[in-house]
């Protein structure tokens, strides 16, 4: 059985895979950067204090230091919207500010997007309309 026949199981697009890692270096340059904003240049603690004082500006919740050499090592290419909170929560900036920049969709890329769309239930086709007003009104948390 071929990998995109096994249920759940999608092969390998290089395109994505070279976009998970250009995101996952944009995410490291932004944290590390952001550190030095919060510690001073050339005061930036280790891994483990880091994850630390994000627990601990997260009223304890989990957050491993792995996580954080991950991130800062740019091999954390599939963060996840609990992540970017507290890092948010952390840097004392919106979670927005954690989402790589996406760039302009034109042509072709605006067809493809179309008909990735067309295959969704109405009611996942109204929560991404939803979502795309919160993001033209500013109502971003």
């Amino acid at each position: 059985m071929r990998p995109d026949e096994r249920p759940g199981i999608r092969p390998t697009d290089p395109q994505e895979t070279a976009s998970a890692e250009q995101d996952a270096i944009w995410l490291a340059t932004t944290v590390a950067g952001l550190l030095e904003r919060k510690y001073g240049r050339g005061t930036v603690p280790s891994i483990r204090v880091i994850a630390g004082d994000i627990r601990a500006s997260n009223n304890g919740q989990r957050f491993s230091h792995t996580l954080v050499h991950n991130i800062l090592s740019g091999t954390a290419s599939n963060t996840t919207q609990t992540t970017r909170r507290m890092l948010a929560a952390f840097f004392g900036v919106p979670a927005a500010d954690l989402l790589p920049p996406v760039p302009e969709l034109a042509g072709d890329a605006v067809a493809l997007l179309a008909m990735r769309f067309s295959g969704l239930a109405p009611a996942a086709l109204a929560a991404i309309e939803e979502a795309i007003e919160i993001v033209k009104h500013g109502r971003m948390q």
